[in-house]
């Protein structure tokens, strides 16, 4: 099962009393007969360390609004290191401490009535204790931001694999690039994810039109073949003259917006979306290690995201993270022994998920640090935060406008720019009145 989802997600820091997060949801098609469950185990070569190893970092820099970004999940907030400086800096302030990506999917416990089985079958799930034994899971959630091991070794979301190397280079490294040492602490030896402006950082090789993965021709362009010209003519790759090397950009490319131009819609080769893009990609297939080994399960869930960060005024203010998910059920396996995945994939069809709920968590304080990282004299008792129907965005602002002393607070928000129409009646704030109707959008 592959369906993909594509979401919008737009934020905001402003001295107004607007800020956005956006999303564009889909509710997944349900499974409307039990299916069999079949074991398969599918060999993997890799690790959790070895999943670690694959993160990156990316910076977004052009605007008023400036924010480092990884392939971890969050999008914004890692730790109270400097490792992910800045987190929404904005005029001498930093305010984001977490903004994550959440996908969760109900499920049956053990105690649950056979309707219930029957509706969420891919809660039934290997024993994580008693060998060759199943049990009812119940619902799941994949998260990165309640993980509170040092280094974030047990967050639910992960590159994906190949990571490095495919998606980016590995080449760029944080605190050796110039633009980046201001904010990469001393000595940081993280990669940089692929960034528009910085083609080193983009990976040595492509997807060819079936998928398969095919290494960057080396040399300059007059001892290409005709063949290997054409590749690197129509994909715009960039030449490295120090390693003779070609790097290719991962991402998408902007959208010929012109209606009416004859490629209206279509990508336009080198063209990008902003003042910088960057690209990353991560999923939940580690989403088996909860501290309590009784919750968590991985869903088979990738998500494939860019950043935008524009320093035209007119989105100075914004950083945009249109985000596309899709359903890898059937590929990816949910319990790890000694390497090795013990998966229930539905036949090997994966699952077409029922009542699957993606969100963000959003963690704004305001302030949460200063410009270069110090935590002193920041106060949030009294941040509040609200929701603008009119407009459809959640915000976070200072009460009184004074935290250690210091004034000048911005507001932050969050908002979904696009959604899809509600599969049923919703009550958004449990009121008894119905605030969406089936079909309308969300």
């Amino acid at each position: 099962m592959r369906k993909s989802i594509l979401f919008l997600l737009s934020l905001m820091i402003l001295f107004s009393n607007t800020s956005i997060l956006a999303i564009d949801t889909k509710r997944a098609s349900a499974t409307t007969e039990p299916a069999a469950l079949a074991k398969s185990v599918d060999s993997v070569d890799e690790t959790p360390e070895e999943a670690i190893a694959q993160r990156a970092k990316g910076y977004l820099l052009k605007g008023e609004l400036k924010t480092m970004t990884a392939n971890t999940g969050k999008f914004v907030g890692h730790d109270f290191s400097n490792w992910s400086n800045p987190e929404g800096l904005y005029k001498g302030f930093q305010y984001l401490a977490a903004v994550g990506m959440m996908v969760g999917v109900n499920g049956a416990r053990p105690n649950d009535p056979l309707e219930l089985k029957d509706r969420y079958p891919w809660s039934y799930r290997p024993h994580p204790v008693l060998e060759d034994s199943v049990m009812w899971w119940g619902p799941t959630v994949s998260e990165s931001h309640f993980d509170r091991t040092d280094n974030m070794t047990r967050c639910d979301w992960m590159p994906i694999k190949d990571h490095s190397g495919r998606l980016h280079s590995g080449l760029v490294i944080a605190s050796e690039d110039e633009e980046y040492q201001q904010y990469a602490a001393l000595g940081d030896q993280t990669p940089i994810l692929a960034t528009s402006d910085k083609p080193n950082s983009w990976p040595t090789g492509y997807y060819d039109e079936f998928g398969e993965w095919i290494l960057s021709p080396s040399g300059p362009y007059q001892d290409l073949s005709d063949d290997e010209q054409d590749i690197v003519d129509s994909l715009k790759a960039q030449y490295d003259e120090d390693d003779e090397i070609w790097h290719f950009w991962p991402g998408p490319w902007a959208r010929d917006p012109n209606p009416n131009s004859p490629t209206f819609g279509r990508e336009i080769p080198g063209a990008f979306f902003s003042d910088v893009d960057i690209y990353m990609a991560f999923d939940d297939r580690w989403a088996i290690r909860d501290i309590d080994n009784k919750q968590g399960y991985t869903m088979g869930v990738e998500v494939r995201s860019s950043g935008f960060s524009y320093g035209r005024s007119f989105a100075e203010d914004i950083i945009f993270f249109p985000v596309q998910i899709t359903n890898r059920s059937s590929q990816v396996g949910q319990i790890e022994q000694q390497r090795r995945y013990f998966e229930y994939t539905n036949d090997g069809q994966g699952w077409d998920y029922k009542d699957m709920y993606v969100g963000f968590y959003f963690d704004v304080d305001a302030y949460n640090k200063q410009a270069d990282g110090n935590l002193s004299g920041r106060t949030n008792d009294d941040d509040m935060m609200a929701y603008n129907r009119d407009l459809d965005f959640a915000y976070i602002w200072d009460l009184d406008d004074e935290s250690g002393g210091l004034t000048g607070m911005a507001y932050t928000a969050l908002k979904f720019l696009d959604s899809p129409p509600a599969a049923r009646d919703l009550d958004l704030d449990n009121d008894g009145t119905i605030d969406v109707r089936q079909g309308e959008k969300t």
